[in-house]
């Protein structure tokens, strides 16, 4: 929490990774947990943590206010030209042997400013905004990524009007995916605790999630990423895989052990819950 609270992009996500280093640790711990340890698993902190989902929506608004200071400082002539040459001779192929010799750029900046400026920072900002409201939204998984794809095909159309928006914007689509799949791991160590207090109450993990309703849980949370699903609970050698399907809408079998290593196309999100400490 206090590394995300810096309100621009990067600062956020870097809150993200370390949200998902908690929860490793939690899941390893779990397995260790016996009946003298409960009161522990049942700290309001802990389930605080897992509760609220993380959000990167505040980010976002700092990276919106970050570009227009960009956007200030180029539209009062405080940018220096070479600062964005780069970017205009790629959009507008403008030959190495010209820009080297400042023939068109210092032209090419000055129409850019009068013509094309205004309509670059409402599209920056119009942009923006789209962005805001999707990582706002409690609307499904599939709604959210219709949306996004229509921003950012709207962006690489290579029109004119977005020289610096297009190059200002970072991958924010992405980081709202990210976001979507953090807050599946917090469910699914919710659902893992759940396990863990049965395993605790009658000596195993149980078998089915059904198992875990009503005494455990209150009911087994929807999958956001197919939100005619619940969450999978699937039974295994040393213990449970509890997962979403993740982005692909599939079910690709869940984690298990080894994942990150054995199962490169498996884009499940969830974790695998131990039945017994490993040796």
């Amino acid at each position: 929490m206090h590394a995300s609270s810096e309100p621009i992009l990067i600062s956020g996500l870097v809150g993200l990774a370390i949200d998902g280093i908690a929860v490793d640790v939690l899941i390893d711990i779990l397995p260790f947990v016996d009946a003298d340890d409960l009161a522990l698993l049942k700290r309001n902190d802990i389930h605080n943590f897992l509760s609220t989902p993380p959000s990167l929506a505040k980010n976002i608004y700092g990276e919106e206010a970050f570009g227009l200071n960009v956007f200030s400082i180029f539209g009062t002539g405080e940018f220096e030209q070479w600062q964005l040459a780069s970017l205009f001779m790629d959009d507008l192929n403008v030959p190495d042997s010209i820009y080297q010799q400042n023939i068109f750029l210092n032209p090419a900046l000055a129409a850019y400013r009068i013509f094309l400026f205004p309509q670059d920072l409402a599209v920056y900002q119009q942009t923006m905004h789209s962005y805001q409201r999707v990582a706002e939204s409690s609307d499904s998984y599939a709604a959210k990524q219709i949306i996004l794809k229509n921003i950012e095909d709207d962006l690489s159309s290579g029109r004119p009007k977005g020289f610096m928006t297009k190059y200002l914007i970072p991958a924010i689509g992405k980081a709202i995916e990210n976001v979507d799949k953090a807050r599946m791991r917090h469910t699914t160590a919710l659902v893992a605790i759940a396990a863990t207090e049965f395993r605790i109450a009658h000596g195993e993990l149980p078998e089915k999630a059904a198992s875990l309703v009503p005494d455990f849980l209150p009911c087994l949370p929807k999958d956001a990423f197919l939100d005619t699903s619940r969450v999978r609970y699937s039974s295994k050698d040393d213990g449970v895989a509890i997962y979403s399907v993740g982005p692909n809408g599939k079910d690709d079998g869940g984690p298990d052990t080894k994942m990150d290593k054995d199962q490169p196309k498996n884009d499940d999100i969830g974790i695998f819950l131990r039945q017994a400490p490993p040796l």
